[in-house]
């Protein structure tokens, strides 16, 4: 009986210890590293939220880019302390694991999910020089003439690459893989004519779109682009239950005391709602799409449960 009085003493000591810790958090800078090269939608948008919030805490909050895997296992190994946070997507904690475990970082071991921050319509473009106009369209020509047309990728395993595997594999058609080394080369490859077709987030394509470069012919979301409003949702346009985002969000090392984690993921989710934060995020081309640590917890599993049965199905790898 002494014992267990003893623990629960212990155990009592440590609540409060980490209570304290919560309560005083931040007394000094956070950083969040982004493991993206500056200047581009989730660098930017992910300054205009690290300046809310530093005025929020009344504390610097710093943005570093460490672009690549360097940037992931730094944040990894960093103190558990809710000092420094990450920068996340898709691509770095799901796919990107899922396509090579042999990566220095375990996202689902090394990371704790805070909260999301942005996320991007996906968008199907096609070369006008193909002369198809609708989705529908598409189907019949790429069902027609199965390895004909070539889609284009920012790289292996990145969200537009198993995107359009995914729309494969829905719509029963064999586009052929062109990957690049970035949104901009395969974006400019497929303005150029040199591949057919492509799924991006929507602000890389947009003024092609507008121009008329590019035709767009539908969105790979359940709702419209506001964007591009006259471009109808896979499911309008005859392929349902298609329906995916492009979303970045903030991880903590995965020992982060939980009060921490639910006290930035209060601020990220008021400062995502305050209007003004809403319209800078439009203007850098991304949605604001606050959600809770128990919601985006939610939306990285489900990601990995889809993901990795497409990656195991088409059998992909980092090698291929």
């Amino acid at each position: 009986m002494l014992r267990l009085i003893a623990i629960l003493r212990v155990a009592l000591l440590c609540f409060a210890a980490f209570s304290v810790q919560a309560a005083a958090w931040p007394d000094r800078p956070v950083k969040i590293i982004v493991p993206f090269p500056a200047g581009g939608p989730a660098d930017s948008t992910c300054r205009i939220l690290a300046r809310r919030l530093g005025e929020i805490w009344h504390q610097p909050v710093i943005v570093e880019n460490r672009p690549g895997a360097p940037g992931m296992v730094s944040a990894a190994a960093a103190p558990a302390d809710g000092y420094t946070l990450l920068l996340g997507a898709g691509s770095n904690i799901v796919t990107g694991p899922l396509l090579n475990p042999k990566l220095a970082y375990k996202p689902q071991r090394d990371f704790v999910p805070i909260g999301q921050l942005l996320t991007n319509t996906p968008i199907l473009v096609v070369h006008p020089g193909l002369g198809v106009k609708t989705l529908r369209e598409l189907i019949i020509y790429a069902k027609k003439n199965p390895g004909a047309l070539n889609y284009s990728s920012s790289g292996l395993g990145s969200p537009n690459h198993l995107i359009m595997e995914m729309f494969n594999n829905v719509t029963g058609t064999q586009m052929v893989h062109v990957p690049y080394k970035g949104s901009a080369p395969s974006v400019q490859e497929l303005v150029a004519g040199h591949v057919q077709l492509a799924i991006n987030a929507t602000p890389s394509v947009l003024q092609f779109v507008r121009t008329g470069k590019l035709t767009g012919i539908a969105v790979a979301s359940a709702k419209r682009d506001s964007a591009l409003p006259d471009v109808p949702t896979m499911a309008e346009a005859g392929v349902p239950d298609f329906d995916y985002l492009i979303w970045y969000g903030l991880f903590a090392p995965s020992k982060t005391d939980k009060a921490i984690i639910e006290k930035i993921g209060a601020a990220m989710q008021k400062v995502l709602k305050e209007p003004e934060v809403v319209a800078q995020f439009k203007a850098a081309g991304a949605d604001a799409a606050p959600a809770s640590p128990q919601q985006f917890a939610r939306i990285v599993k489900e990601d990995v449960a889809i993901w990795g049965k497409l990656i195991r199905e088409k059998k992909l790898t980092l090698d291929e």
